[in-house]
């Protein structure tokens, strides 16, 4: 069995936990309760017949690439970099995490994820995807459960890969 420990990253109120709790327990909820600190959980899955055990780091908001205590980093195979597609201001930061989390170790996976999709329209996504500076990996949306497990599975699927 892999085991592979990914951190989730981004501003305050992108979604970070409802993306993890919908994967991990396929709950979501409409209360907003900020993260303190880390909030740790694990998921095994099977991929193309192997098993891969993810043990994924919830990182409180205040936490940037800048200031990311190395303990959360020790051993991290992935980052999953979080905004909000309905809120300009948190995907404005992610350039910024993503060239970071690569000067901190160029090896790492990185999925950038547009969450809330289910609040704009497909143009808007589009308009999103034309304007930034990065490559977004997917738009999810926690709430109505959109590609949530295709985060993981693309994770999966690059780990296998290796």
């Amino acid at each position: 069995m892999l085991r592979k420990k990914i951190i989730i990253l981004g501003g305050f109120a992108v979604g970070k936990t409802s993306l993890l709790k919908r994967y991990v327990s396929n709950e979501f909820n409409n209360d907003y309760l900020p993260t303190i600190g880390v909030n740790i959980k694990t998921k095994i899955i099977t991929c193309k017949n192997i098993e891969i055990e993810f043990v994924i780091w919830d990182i409180a908001d205040v936490v940037t690439h800048k200031t990311i205590p190395v303990a959360y980093l020790r051993g991290t195979h992935a980052a999953v970099l979080v905004f909000d597609v309905a809120r300009e201001s948190s995907y404005q930061r992610i350039s910024e995490d993503l060239q970071g989390m690569k000067k901190i170790d160029p090896s790492i996976e990185i999925v950038v994820v547009g969450n809330k999709s289910d609040l704009v329209e497909k143009q808007q996504l589009q308009k999103i995807e034309a304007d930034v500076d990065f490559k977004i990996s997917l738009f999810t949306s926690a709430l109505i459960n959109e590609n949530v497990e295709d985060i993981f599975l693309l994770l999966a699927e690059k780990f296998i890969s290796k």
